[in-house]
């Protein structure tokens, strides 16, 4: 997205004094001053911005593709800059769709963040074999989000599925502790 295209964007806000230029020796690292001017009037209902700070590697390298192809590798990195409003914190992700995709033989789970602050936690997921009576708990699958973000997740069930008829469960744990998100799918797998 263009700067500052989006309703949250801050990126008018930003400025780097040093300049949007540096030139660092091999081996070296140095921390950038990124300074935020806060306009004094700020919708009400607008509690969080946003905005990414790209830091791209001017020198592109030479390399070589996995086919033997000459390439240039040029590094390219985002970091994103995120400010908080006076509002109190109010989290609230809700799951909108759960399917199982058959062709990647993956969960797709996906989640909106309602909530007006950065979330974060993990996704815990069991899938449950009714065909054999096989419970598996897959590894946590930690996520990220932002306020009026939407997400989708692919989840692996982490080995080849046996043929049956499953039931796979997950929850969002995002740190409240009487708060889960949860949502359950039926599939089969031939």
């Amino acid at each position: 997205f263009p700067p500052d295209s989006l309703e949250n964007s801050c990126a008018s806000w930003l400025s780097l004094p040093e300049g949007t230029y540096l030139t660092l020796q091999p081996g070296e690292s140095r921390e950038v001053e990124v300074m935020m001017n806060v306009p004094r009037v700020i919708p009400s209902g607008d509690n969080v911005q946003t905005a990414m700070l790209y830091v791209t590697q001017m020198n592109p390298v030479d390399g070589v593709d996995a086919q033997g192809a000459a390439i240039r590798i040029n590094v390219r990195q985002g970091i994103k800059i995120y400010r908080k409003g006076m509002i109190g914190e109010r989290r609230a992700l809700e799951i909108t769709d759960m399917t199982f995709n058959r062709e990647s033989e993956n969960i797709v789970l996906a989640f909106n963040n309602n909530g007006n602050i950065w979330t974060d936690g993990v996704i815990k997921t069991t899938i449950f074999n009714r065909t054999t009576g096989k419970e598996t708990s897959l590894s946590d699958t930690p996520f990220f989000t932002m306020p009026g973000n939407v997400r989708k997740v692919m989840i692996s069930p982490g080995e080849t599925l046996e043929k049956g008829e499953y039931t796979a469960t997950v929850m969002l744990d995002y740190g409240d502790e009487t708060i889960l998100e949860a949502a359950e799918l039926e599939f089969r797998y031939d």
